[in-house]
């Protein structure tokens, strides 16, 4: 599916639509601020909630700046 519009139109250029990546990330923003804060008991307790929430802030920060990839 990915490869559809290039074997359409080989010299197309194609863009990015940052309205719905933006809708998406928000959504998944949302369903995050759901999440409980930590997770396991003792030893074993890990931070859930803010992890999840600073990694979609650093995605949608990356994409908007152009930088699809970490090195």
């Amino acid at each position: 599916m990915r490869n559809l519009p290039l074997y359409l139109n080989p010299q197309a250029e194609h863009l990015i639509d940052w309205f719905h990546i933006t809708m998406r990330l928000t959504v998944m923003r949302q369903t995050a601020k759901g999440l409980a804060e930590t997770t396991g008991e003792g030893q074993d307790r890990h931070e859930l909630g803010q992890p999840v929430l600073d990694a979609l802030d650093r995605i949608k920060w990356y994409l908007w700046h152009g930088n699809v990839s970490r090195r």
